[in-house]
Parts: C-alpha cells; sequence; structure tokens
C-alpha cells in the first residue's frame, strides 16, 4: 500500500465510506505488496552462481550452477513414515530415520522401521491383526526356529512345552494339568520332595509329607492287621503273625499249654504236657523208655511182657512172653504164643515125622507149625 492508497483510505473512513469500499481499498493494497515482495524474491533466484556465496541468504547453488530455494518452511517435503526431511545443500532431502519405531505395514501396525523402510515384524507363528501381531492358533505345533514348535504365537525351544505359551518340561513322573498349566503328579500320588509318591497307604496308613513316607495309624501295642488296628503285644518267645492276626511261637519253637517250647524229643518217649506247658516223659510208674517206647523195667527173675513183668522160667515153671501177656506152665511145658494166645500143648507132628517120642498126632492143632523141643 503506497502513501496514496493510505491517504484514499483514510478520507474515506472520515467522510463514512461503505465497510465494502474500505475492504476493497485494503485489499488492493495487500495485494501489491504480495506483487512487491514476491517480485524481489524471485528476482534472485536462479541467479547464476559458483558456490553458495554467490546466492543470497537462504539460497544455495544448485548442480546446474543457479540459485535456488533453500530449505524454505513452506516447501518442507511429505516424507514416508520411516523418514524425515533433511535440509541439504541442495534443499530437503527424506532421508532415514525412526529405526526400531512403529510403522505401517501395507495399511496395517505390524512394521519396524529399518534403513528407513517400513518392514514386517510378525514372526513365523503370528499374523498381522487390527492391533498388530497376534498369535495364529493355526500354527500351533507348525515347526519353527531349530527344531522347535510354534505356540500361542511364541517359538519354543527344543524340551519346551505349550500350554498358553511356551512352558519348561514337567520333571519326570509328572504330567501338565491343560487347563492350568501346571505340572502334576498323576492320581494317587503326591508331590514330595520334588518328586511323585504314592499315598496308598492301607487302611491303617496316612502319608507324612515331611519324611515322604507312609505311617501306621495304629496305637502304640497294636498293628494293622486285616483292615483294622488289633492288638499285637505278645508274650515271652511268641510273634505277631499278621496274616492271621494272632501271636504265633517263633519258627523253631511249638505250641504247648499256652508255651512255646523246643519240639519235644520223641527218641526219649517225650511229649507235650498240657497242664506244665513243657515236655515230659511220657512213661510212668516203673517204666522206662526204650528205643522210643515205654517199657516196664522188670527185676531180676523175671521177664518184661508188654507193660509188666512176667515171672521167668524156672526150676518149678515154665514161663514166655505172648503179644496177649505172660504164658506160664508147668515146668518142662513146651509152651507157645498161638494167635495171640499161650497154649500148653505138645508139639504137632511135621509132615511125615512118626517119632511118637516128640510127636501125638491126636493132640496137634491145626495150622499151627512148630518144632520138636530141644
Amino acid at each position: 500500500m503506497d502513501s496514496h492508497q493510505f491517504d484514499d483510505l483514510t478520507r474515506s473512513l472520515a467522510i463514512g465510506l461503505s465497510r465494502r469500499r474500505a475492504m476493497k481499498v485494503l485489499a488492493s493494497g495487500a495485494a501489491g505488496g504480495l506483487a512487491a515482495f514476491l517480485g524481489r524474491h524471485d528476482a534472485a533466484a536462479g541467479k547464476p552462481c559458483a558456490t553458495d556465496k554467490d546466492c543470497p541468504k537462504n539460497q544455495s547453488c544448485a548442480t546446474n550452477n543457479r540459485c535456488t530455494h533453500k530449505c524454505d518452511p513452506a516447501l518442507v517435503p511429505l516424507c514416508p513414515s520411516c523418514q524425515t526431511p533433511v535440509c541439504t545443500s541442495t534443499g530437503y532431502q527424506c532421508q532415514a530415520a525412526n529405526d526400531g519405531a512403529d510403522c505401517s505395514y501395507l495399511g496395517t501396525t505390524c512394521g519396524v522401521c529399518q534403513s528407513g523402510q517400513c518392514a514386517f515384524t510378525c514372526s513365523a507363528c503370528q499374523i498381522c491383526g487390527s492391533g498388530g501381531c497376534i498369535s495364529d492358533p493355526g500354527k500351533n505345533g507348525t515347526a519353527c526356529g531349530t527344531g522347535g514348535a510354534c505356540c500361542a504365537g511364541s517359538c519354543c525351544a527344543v524340551g519346551q512345552e505349550c500350554c498358553a505359551g511356551c512352558q519348561p518340561a514337567c520333571p519326570s513322573g509328572q504330567t501338565r494339568n491343560q487347563t492350568t498349566c501346571r505340572c502334576e503328579c498323576p492320581s494317587g500320588t503326591m508331590l514330595c520332595n520334588g518328586q511323585c509318591y504314592s499315598t496308598d497307604c492301607g487302611a491303617c496308613g496316612s502319608f507324612d509329607g515331611g519324611t515322604c513316607q507312609c505311617v501306621s495309624a495304629c496305637a502304640s501295642g497294636t498293628s494293622c492287621c486285616n483292615g483294622g488296628c488289633v492288638l499285637s503285644i505278645c508274650t515271652v518267645g511268641k510273634s505277631f503273625n499278621t496274616s492271621t492276626c494272632q501271636c504265633e511261637c517263633s519258627p523253631g519253637t511249638v505250641a504247648c499249654g499256652g508255651n512255646c517250647v523246643a519240639p519235644c524229643d520223641t527218641s526219649r518217649c517225650e511229649g507235650c504236657d498240657a497242664a506244665s506247658g513243657s515236655c515230659r516223659s511220657s512213661c510212668t510208674g516203673t517204666q522206662t523208655c526204650v528205643n522210643g517206647s515205654c517199657a516196664e523195667t522188670c527185676a531180676a527173675g523175671t521177664i518184661p511182657c508188654g507193660n509188666q513183668c512176667c515171672a521167668g522160667p524156672n526150676a518149678n515153671q515154665s514161663a514166655l512172653c505172648c503179644e496177649g501177656g505172660c504164658c506160664v506152665g508147668p515146668a518142662g511145658a513146651s509152651l507157645i504164643c498161638t494167635r495171640d494166645t499161650c497154649r500148653n500143648e505138645p508139639l504137632c507132628c511135621a509132615a511125615g515125622d512118626s517119632d511118637p517120642s516128640v510127636c501125638r498126632a491126636p493132640s496137634c492143632i491145626p495150622d499151627v507149625c512148630c518144632k520138636p523141643s530141644g
């Protein structure tokens, strides 16, 4: 706006110029000023130059040896997301920047700036979702990395297990609960000091988590037998048999009258005396044990016969012991034991024997074979 335009404006305001007329005057003045500024600015642009020193301020010498605008804020270029405008000797240039920052990849948010470019960052076990890289359930179990497998968007290393993500392998004997993802012992066992132990301690036991062992629930003096606690205190020489739930004699001993004794010596005619609870001889009175049997001890002049003593043969009688008892006859009598019976009979005639001094045929006993006395 020159001095003449300014005077016209002031006069118009003084005489009540309309608002439209005043705006017209102002607009014409502003347009004229802008044209004068651009004319002067452009007049320097394109000026021949050899170096930037030959150009006005905020201009530089371009490769065509002409002055050009340098880094004009009104001419800042729009650079990609992984680049930024940098003022150079030839003006603004887009250069790599923001490495590692999130960027848009093909309209998604699955990129990261790398050397000025937006690179896809989802792993082999992921897909790109609206919010970025997300797990791809369809890839669970597929191979990835070096011998690994995909799990919930991650690549599990060899030996790891998949459960809501990569988990360390469970210790030996334990399995993973797919609901809680915790390592647990099988049913019927309990984790104790890092190992699984059976908790089946029977009807009379319980599992002790301190010692990792089954302990008896029976009170002192009792033992578990047939599913219950029974008294197991035994007398000397006896021990408790958990199969029969009774106190029994220890090996090498036998029961006798409530006691446990060494087996009775039958070669000495011993037997169990229940009344005394010990081994005693079964021989009575004047009997003695001979070769495992009780026999009478006969006085001189008598002979043993069963459990009695028979008067022996002498000048006045003949004597013989038969199974039925003592056989006694007159002196010189021929005594024989026939069918467990003692008989005082003459000897029978042998076949063909006709000597009347030793055999008397009418007195022969049928079916008895005998020899002449003497």
